[in-house]
Parts: C-alpha cells; sequence; structure tokens
C-alpha cells in the first residue's frame, strides 16, 4: 500500500470514480465551482465533478509526458477554483510537488489521481502522498487488480470527518456474485490467444448494461449519476485484493524490466519514447506509444496475438463525441487531442520479446 504520513487514511469503494466524488463532497464542493483536471482522461472524472453541481475545466497536457505542467494549470484558476486534479498518466507522475504547492498559494484544494500510479513513486516519494488527497484504482489492468474497485487516501485531517460522514451503501448481491464470476473467468480464461474477443465482448456488455462493468452505459451517455453510485468495497474485492498484493512486487520490477527494454528499442529506432529524465519517476502500468495509424496496426495486432490497449481513444476516455455534454471543447487542447487519436499502450505482463518484435516488424507506422 502507499505511504500513509500522520494524517493519512484509506476509505474503499465499488470503484476508484467513487473514491473521487467522496473526496469532492468532503471539500464543499458544488454548484458554482470550478475544478481542474486534465484535459487527457477518462470520462469518469468529469462525471463525478458534474455529479456535485461543479464545473470541470480542462487543462491541456505536456506532449512528451501526458500530464499536466503547473504552470498549464496555473492559467486556468480563477476565483471560482476550488479543487485542481493531477494524474499519473500510465503511472507516470509530473510535477507534483509544484502542484501542490501552488494549490496551497492560492487556498486550493489539490487532488492527485493515482489511477494508474499505484505503487509508483515522484522524486522519491510515494504516488498519493503530495496532495491534500488521492484517490487510487484497482480495476482490470491497473497495477493491482480486485476486477473493480478502488479507495481513497486523505492526507489533510480536517477532510476526515467529511470523509467519514459519507456513508457508502453495500454493492448489491447480484453486482458481487457477477464479479465473482468475472474474477475467476479471467484468471482461468483470459489468453492471448483470447484477449482480443474477451475484451471486445465484455465492452459491449458493459455498455449496454448486461453485466457489471467498468463503466457502465449510462456513465458514456449521460451526465446523471447511475443509481447505487455511492457504494463501498464488497468482501470478494478485498479478498481479490490481498492476493493481488502478494504478487505485486514481483510484477512492479517486471514491468519496469520490460518498459526499459521497449525504451531502448523505440531509442535505436528513433521514434518517440518516454523522456529519458523521468524514467526513475515512472511507475510503467503501460509504455505509451505514438503511431501514424493506430487502426491498422491494432489489426495486425490482433491477428498476431499481441496485447495492446486504447487508453485513452479520446480526450474524455473512451467518449467519442458530444463532447458539449462534458462541457468540454477538444479543440481548446490541441495536445490532448492529438495524443488521443495517435497513441496507443503495451501492457507489461506478456512476453518483451514478441512486443519488440512487433514494434520492429512495423516501425514504419510509429512516430
Amino acid at each position: 500500500m502507499p505511504y500513509l504520513g500522520p494524517h493519512s487514511s484509506l476509505h474503499f469503494f465499488w470503484k476508484g470514480r467513487v473514491a473521487l466524488y467522496v473526496i469532492l463532497k468532503a471539500l464543499g464542493i458544488g454548484p458554482g465551482d470550478e475544478v481542474i483536471v486534465p484535459a487527457y482522461t477518462c470520462v469518469v472524472v468529469p462525471n463525478a465533478i458534474l455529479y456535485t453541481g461543479a464545473t470541470p475545466i480542462y487543462a491541456d497536457i505536456n506532449p512528451t509526458t501526458y500530464c499536466c505542467d503547473a504552470v498549464e494549470i496555473e492559467r486556468h484558476i480563477t476565483p471560482k477554483t476550488r479543487a485542481i486534479i493531477c494524474q499519473n498518466t500510465y503511472g507516470l507522475s509530473w510535477e507534483v510537488d509544484q502542484i501542490a504547492d501552488m494549490g496551497k498559494r492560492y487556498g486550493i484544494a489539490t487532488i492527485e489521481d493515482c489511477t494508474h500510479g499505484f505503487g509508483g513513486t515522484y522524486k522519491g516519494r510515494h504516488n498519493g502522498s503530495f496532495c491534500d488527497a488521492s484517490f487510487f484504482s484497482s480495476q482490470w489492468n491497473k497495477p493491482f487488480s480486485t476486477g473493480l474497485g478502488g479507495y481513497l487516501q486523505v492526507n489533510r485531517s480536517e477532510l476526515l470527518r467529511n470523509i467519514e460522514s459519507q456513508k457508502a451503501a453495500s454493492p448489491d448481491l447480484r453486482q458481487v456474485i457477477e464479479l465473482w464470476i468475472q474474477l475467476f473467468l479471467n484468471r482461468t480464461l483470459l489468453t492471448p490467444s483470447n484477449y482480443w474477443r474477451i475484451r471486445s465482448l465484455y465492452r459491449g456488455l458493459s455498455r449496454l448494461n448486461l453485466i457489471t462493468g467498468s463503466s457502465q452505459g449510462n456513465e458514456l451517455t449521460t451526465i446523471r449519476m447511475p443509481d447505487r453510485f455511492l457504494c463501498g468495497m464488497s468482501r470478494v474485492q478485498f479478498r481479490a485484493g490481498i492476493t493481488a498484493l502478494s504478487t505485486f512486487d514481483r510484477l512492479r520490477d517486471q514491468r519496469r524490466t520490460q518498459a526499459l527494454l521497449i525504451h531502448e528499442t523505440l531509442r535505436r529506432m528513433g521514434k518517440t519514447h518516454v523522456p529519458d529524465e523521468v524514467l526513475a519517476d515512472h511507475g510503467f502500468l503501460l509504455y505509451p506509444i505514438q503511431t501514424s495509424d493506430r487502426a491498422d496496426l491494432f489489426e495486425s495486432a490482433e491477428r498476431e496475438r499481441i496485447q495492446l490497449t486504447d487508453w485513452f481513444i479520446s480526450p474524455l476516455h473512451p467518449v467519442d463525441h458530444n463532447f458539449e455534454q462534458w462541457q468540454f471543447d477538444p479543440n481548446a487542447t490541441p495536445n490532448a487531442t492529438r495524443l488521443a487519436a495517435t497513441t496507443f499502450g503495451i501492457p507489461l505482463q506478456s512476453s518483451p520479446e514478441r512486443i519488440i518484435q512487433f514494434l520492429t516488424t512495423h516501425r514504419e507506422r510509429l512516430q
């Protein structure tokens, strides 16, 4: 688990987005308030802001780190700004200390989005320890997984009472049983040969609300809070988390070793890669790569049974239209919009030799 300071406390929920919502409510954020958020994120983050009645304000990202610079965030501060959310994109933290200090200067709360950053560090400090509060995800394909799930870490003692006053309901029995079945099938059936089929099936059933999924259909089409949104973590998730934590250190080291091999391959080929100077602070959930033809590359990966991910295929992943519903203008954040159209990620738990061969074979499609 992350480092806990003298005023830190952990609280666990059905999903990580619920943890963010609880933090926002504990801060007293509501109608008329503004919350600054990266314009390269999952749509559930602005959703949580909108559920409070507040307005998300989107800051563009640095094109080499995939995270917001402190200067870009400061440009969006107004008298209505009540909170700033900074994000460990793909496991990479960036200027978190400066953002936290800026929040103190302006009297604005800061929140660290560590949904990609569990187990990572920035300048020798654990992700989640810089800001007033942070939230983590333990959903599928995250640094450690409980299937669905997440938690918050609060580092400001005066927030604890407000956090604890928000009573989360228990997930209903159907949700828990569905999740247990999914965890079992994930352990026993998911292989490189059927990855693409299972991924498509899972996402399709989730969008149709036919199974309990990472993002339900109404979260992708409306800004209305889903029924039974504020739910705590179930025993099934706790048990899965304890099992996952037992192998976390080994998998973290494995991800880093594979990422560095991919990094050197991209450097030798003269392709875009993560800046060398931030490698020490990268938790490497995924290794992000730029391509000139993502759709064609994904077709090749499916044929060759290479696992790739499409985080984030839009600046508000996975929503790709009706952005005005989330008060977002893609033209106002050119870096995020461009990178969302050209980036794919490599999961770092498969064979590095096959990945490197795939990248070498398809080097002409890489930027």
